[in-house]
C-alpha cells in the first residue's frame, strides 16, 4: 500500500476552497480516493472489482464545488487511481457521476492488460501539459507509489479532511456489520445506501422530503415485493386500478428495468368502486353488499348505499317512504336499520334495481373488453387495496364468471373480511401488510390508510360510469366543478411533489437493491417500524402538512376527509363518550393524541390486534 507523506499539508475541503484553491496555478492531480464513498459492503478488507462501478460510489459533498472552481482558474486536472482499477473503469465512473467534463487526463496505476504504465508515459502526459513538479499539486489522501519516479522530485501534497465522509464511512460499516448478524437492520443499512448518494434535501420543501423520506421506502418495499411476487405468478397482464394505480404503475414502470425484472404487458384501468359496484347489481343488490358500503361510509344514510351502486337517490324517494324513510338522506340506525332491510327486501325495489344494473354492467364489460380483461388466462390487479371490494365485484360480471380465468389482487395492503371470497380462481393477497400476518409493525398503515391513497393517485377525477363515444365505451369523470373536485385540484400541485419525492427514492432504492441482493422480506421489518413512526408517533409539522391534502372518495360522494377533529390547538373533549365516538370516526387517530396518551393507545392497539 502506497505510504502517506508526512509533509503533505492536512486541510478541511472548505479551507482549501477558500485559500490554496485560489492561488493553485499549473497542474493539480486528484486522487480517486477524494471523490466520496464506497457503498458497496466489502466481503473483506480488500478492494473487489466491483466496488469501481458506478453505482457504488457516492460522490462527497463539495467536490463537484472545488474542481468547478479549479477548472474556471485554468487549472489542469489529472484525475489518478490510486487503487488497481482500469482507466476504462475510473472514466465510466466519472461520467456517471458527470465529472467527466472536469479532467484533462485520467492515469491509472494499471493499464488494460494489468500491468504498471511507464515512468514515460506519466511525463509525457504532464508535458503535455506544461506540468512540473513546482507547479504540480497532488489532492487526496495517499500518492501512488508509482508516480513519484516519474517526477524526477517531491511534488506538493495536500491531504483533504473529510469529517463528514469519514463518518458516513464508519455508519455504513456499522450497518453493514449490523445487516450480516440481524435481518431487522437490513433496511437500515439499505436507507444508508441511499443516503449516501442523495442531494441534500434543507431546502427541499415538506411534501417533496416526506415523500422521498417516508412514503418512498414503504412504497418501494412493496414494489420490490410486487415485482418478486409477479414473477412467480407470471400474469398475461397486469392492470393497474385507477386512481391509486397511478403511481404504482409509475414506480413499476422504474423498477422493473432497474432491477432487471420483465416489464410484462400492463394495462391502466378507469375502474371506481362505484362503477365497479354498479356494476355488480345485474342480479340485484344484497344487504350484505349494502352493509359493506355503510360500514366505511361517512353518513349512514340509504343515500350512501345508493350512489355507492350508481343509482340516482332521487328517483327512489317514493320507495323510501314506502318502507318508513322519510328522506333517502334520513340517518339510519346502524346497517341492520329496519327501514333498509324491508327497502332491500322489495321485490319491486330489486326489480328496477337489477335493471339499471344489467345496464351499467353491459358498458363495465364493454370497457373492460376493449382493454382485453377477459382474454387473459391470468390477470393481476394492483391497488392500494385495504379490502378487495372493487375485485370482488369484477369477479360477479357474467364475463368474468363464464370464464375459466384466474384474478390475483396484489394490494398494497389487504384487510377484507370476507376472506372465502378470495379463493379459488379469484384471490387476493397484500403484499405490505396482509390480515393473516397478525399484528406487525406493517399494519400500522391500516391506521391511516388516506394518505397513501392521496400519495398514490392521479391528477384526474374519479370515474363516475362509462358512456358510448362511437363504436367504443369511454371512461366518465367526475367534473372539475364538483365541490370535492374544486378542492382535490387545489392539491394536485402538493400531490406531484410527494409523488416527485417517491420517485427520486425510488432511482436511489434500486440502486442499493442492485448493491446489496436484499429482498423485500430483508427490508421489510425496518421498514415497518419507519411506517410505524410516522403513522403512530408524527410531529405536530406532520400533522398539519399531511391533512390539510384534500381527497375524495371515489363512491359518488361529493364529500372528503374530514380532520376537523385534528383542528390545530384543539383540547380533546372531556366528555369520554364524545371523545371516543370521535376517535371511531377519525381518519388518523394517533394524530388525535399526545404523549402517553398516544404510546397508551399504540399498545392498546397492539393487544387488539394480537
Amino acid at each position: 500500500m502506497p505510504r502517506r507523506d508526512r509533509n503533505a499539508h492536512r486541510i478541511s475541503l472548505p479551507e482549501f476552497s477558500r485559500s490554496l484553491a485560489r492561488h493553485l496555478e499549473g497542474i493539480a492531480l486528484v486522487s480517486f480516493d477524494v471523490f466520496g464513498t464506497v457503498l458497496r459492503p466489502r466481503s473483506s478488507g480488500r478492494r473487489n472489482k466491483a466496488e469501481f462501478e458506478p453505482e457504488a460510489w457516492a460522490i462527497a459533498p463539495g467536490i463537484p464545488d472545488l474542481l468547478e472552481q479549479l477548472k474556471q482558474k485554468g487549472v489542469s486536472l489529472i484525475a489518478v487511481s490510486t487503487h488497481q482499477v482500469e482507466t476504462s473503469n475510473l472514466r465510466r465512473i466519472l461520467e456517471t457521476k458527470k465529472l467527466t467534463r472536469f479532467f484533462d487526463t485520467v492515469l491509472s496505476l494499471v493499464d488494460e492488460a494489468g500491468g504498471p504504465p511507464s515512468n514515460a508515459r506519466f511525463r509525457s502526459i504532464l508535458g503535455e501539459h506544461s506540468g512540473a513538479p513546482e507547479t504540480t499539486l497532488h489532492i487526496g489522501a495517499e500518492m501512488p507509489s508509482g508516480l513519484s519516479p516519474a517526477f524526477g522530485s517531491p511534488i506538493r501534497t495536500v491531504h483533504l479532511r473529510h469529517p463528514g465522509e469519514r463518518k458516513r464511512q464508519a455508519l455504513l460499516r456499522r450497518y453493514s456489520d449490523l445487516a450480516s448478524r440481524n435481518r431487522y437492520w437490513r433496511g437500515r443499512h439499505l436507507l444508508q445506501i441511499v443516503q449516501g448518494d442523495a442531494p441534500d434535501l434543507s431546502r427541499a420543501g415538506f411534501h417533496y422530503r416526506y415523500g422521498r423520506e417516508i412514503l418512498g421506502p414503504v412504497f418501494c418495499t412493496y414494489l420490490l415485493r410486487l415485482l418478486e411476487r409477479v414473477d412467480e405468478i407470471e400474469p398475461d397482464c397486469i392492470y393497474f386500478i385507477a386512481r391509486d394505480g397511478y403511481l404504482l404503475r409509475e414506480l413499476y414502470r422504474q423498477m422493473a428495468p432497474a432491477l432487471g425484472h420483465e416489464e410484462r404487458p400492463h394495462r391502466y384501468l378507469y375502474l371506481s368502486r362505484r362503477t365497479a359496484f354498479a356494476g355488480s347489481t345485474q342480479d340485484g343488490l344484497s344487504l350484505e353488499k349494502a352493509q359493506t358500503v355503510l360500514k366505511g361510509a361517512a353518513l349512514r344514510q340509504l343515500a350512501s348505499v345508493l350512489k355507492a351502486f350508481g343509482l340516482d337517490p332521487e328517483e327512489w324517494q317514493a320507495d323510501a317512504r314506502r318502507h318508513g324513510l322519510s328522506d333517502v338522506e334520513e340517518p339510519l340506525s346502524g346497517i341492520e336499520d329496519p327501514r333498509l332491510v324491508r327497502f332491500l327486501a322489495d321485490p319491486v325495489v330489486q326489480e328496477r334495481i337489477s335493471a339499471e344494473g344489467q345496464t351499467a354492467c353491459r358498458q363495465l364489460e364493454r370497457y373492460l373488453g376493449q382493454q382485453d380483461f377477459f382474454n387473459q388466462d391470468k390477470v393481476a390487479l394492483v391497488d392500494i387495496g385495504w379490502s378487495g371490494n372493487s375485485q370482488q365485484a369484477l369477479s360477479q360480471l357474467s364475463s368474468w364468471r363464464n370464464s375459466e380465468n384466474r384474478m390475483f389482487g396484489l394490494y398494497f395492503a389487504f384487510v377484507g373480511e370476507q376472506l372465502q371470497e378470495f379463493e379459488g380462481r379469484n384471490q387476493a393477497e397484500g403484499l405490505w401488510y396482509d390480515r393473516e400476518e397478525g399484528p406487525s409493525p406493517a399494519r400500522v398503515v391500516t391506521e391511516h390508510e388516506e394518505v397513501f391513497e392521496e400519495a398514490a393517485r392521479a391528477a384526474h377525477a374519479t370515474t363516475l360510469g362509462y358512456v358510448e363515444k362511437g363504436s367504443r365505451v369511454e371512461p366518465e369523470l367526475k367534473p372539475d366543478d364538483a365541490p370535492d373536485r374544486i378542492q382535490e385540484l387545489a392539491c394536485n400541485s402538493l400531490i406531484a411533489e410527494l409523488q416527485r419525492g417517491i420517485l427520486d427514492f425510488a432511482t436511489d432504492f434500486a440502486t442499493a437493491i442492485r448493491l446489496t441482493g436484499y429482498t423485500a422480506h430483508d427490508i421489510k421489518p425496518f421498514m415497518g417500524s419507519l411506517a410505524e413512526r410516522a403513522i403512530a408517533f408524527p410531529s405536530r409539522l406532520e400533522v398539519e402538512e399531511v391533512t390539510g391534502l384534500a381527497h375524495a372518495n371515489d363512491l359518488g360522494q361529493d364529500t372528503l376527509m374530514d380532520y376537523s377533529n385534528l383542528q390545530r390547538g384543539r383540547v380533546p373533549s372531556l366528555r369520554k363518550g364524545r371523545f371516543i365516538n370521535e376517535m371511531r370516526a377519525s381518519h388518523w387517530r394517533y394524530a388525535m393524541l399526545s404523549g402517553p396518551l398516544r404510546v397508551a393507545y399504540h399498545l392498546y392497539r397492539g393487544i387488539t390486534q394480537a
